[in-house]
């Protein structure tokens, strides 16, 4: 069954997810915390 990245739920993929339209459903591909993705993540180590 495939999960979703951006809610975390199983049953449908991040794009067809029904709460990507909010913050509070992204999810962080480093941390995994709700409200932010990886290129604005907080604890990236990453040097743009």
């Amino acid at each position: 069954n495939q999960k979703c990245y951006n809610c975390g739920r199983f049953g449908h993929i991040s794009r067809d997810c029904p709460d990507s339209g909010s913050d509070q459903s992204k999810r962080c591909y480093n941390c995994q915390q709700i409200g932010h993705i990886s290129r604005e993540c907080p604890r990236s180590d990453r040097s743009d």
